[in-house]
């Protein structure tokens, strides 16, 4: 095995630790809020709204496991997706659409851009 191939899986493994770390961490930070909104009261339709505008994107009940499309989708870096939409950097920014941080880059499920801008759009069809 040569060195370039272990340090390779050294740091994919470490990248897949770190992210499930991450995800255990954003998991018990979700439990925390919705836990202090039922303390308020809410009840679960009213959670799900306040989960939706904190985090700028559907929440899924804390009862669901997440959508299985979800942990095959390839995150997409800034670039990548400019180029599936078709569009500059400045635009990708003004969007804002949803993202994963990975360590300091933002990376993005194409299945959530794709559901951000359905929502843009039924906003502009509204307006």
């Amino acid at each position: 095995m040569t060195t370039t191939t272990t340090k390779t899986r050294n740091a994919d493994k470490t990248i897949a630790e770190f992210a499930e770390r991450t995800l255990e961490d954003l998991d018990a930070k979700i439990a925390t809020v919705r836990t202090l909104l039922q303390g308020l009261g809410m009840n679960e339709d009213e959670i799900q709204t306040k989960m939706e505008t904190l985090c700028g994107v559907a929440a899924r009940p804390a009862s669901s496991p997440p959508p299985p499309a979800v942990a095959d989708e390839t995150l997409l870096t800034p670039k990548e997706l400019c180029e599936k939409l078709k569009i500059n950097r400045a635009t990708l920014w003004r969007m804002q659409p949803p993202f994963i941080g990975v360590g300091r880059r933002k990376r993005f499920l194409w299945s959530e851009v794709m559901r951000s801008l359905g929502r843009m759009e039924a906003e502009v069809a509204h307006a």
